[in-house]
């Protein structure tokens, strides 16, 4: 939106190790006054050709300027991909399964979120994508989309959501 208080900055970085990769992952949001930072490390291992899984550690970090300081939490994540069949993709993750809190700031909580998402290739010239997203404090989430790729370089794309306002 071309407004600073809104600027977000990403990076990650993955090295192969045998038998699993390692990642680091960094995400930045906000300006001078109030920002929230994400450092993961994360490690993921493909089992089969059919079935990976990954699981990753978050330091978490909001800052509020005018003398409210620094707050610090933890969280994990852990998440699972499987690919039962050829253009079928079937995905699984848990975001701060763990279910911590800032401690350091009570009554702002750490949502805890589950996931399950589904898409279909069909012959590479469209996917449908279907995901269900429940936080525990919140009503089941539905977005559901299709990605059309009639020829190279040009997209189509169409979704929805509900509950987009929680």
């Amino acid at each position: 939106f071309q407004v600073k208080e809104f600027s977000l900055k990403a990076g990650t970085f993955a090295y192969p190790l045998k038998p699993a990769t390692l990642s680091l992952s960094y995400r930045h949001f906000g300006y001078s006054k109030y920002h929230e930072s994400k450092f993961g490390l994360g490690i993921g291992r493909k089992f089969t050709e059919y079935f990976a899984v990954g699981v990753q550690i978050d330091f978490l970090q909001t800052y509020f300027a005018e003398g409210y300081g620094t707050y610090n939490a933890v969280a994990a994540e852990a998440g699972i991909l499987a690919k039962p069949l050829k253009n079928l993709c079937i995905g699984f993750h848990v975001y701060n399964f763990t279910r911590n809190n800032n401690n350091s700031l009570p009554e702002e909580s750490i949502p805890t979120n589950v996931r399950l998402g589904i898409s279909y290739e069909i012959e590479s010239k469209a996917t449908i994508l279907l995901e269900t997203e429940k936080e525990l404090n919140a009503d089941i989430m539905v977005k559901a989309g299709i990605d059309l790729n009639p020829v190279d370089n040009l997209f189509f794309r169409l979704g929805f959501a509900t509950q987009i306002e929680q």
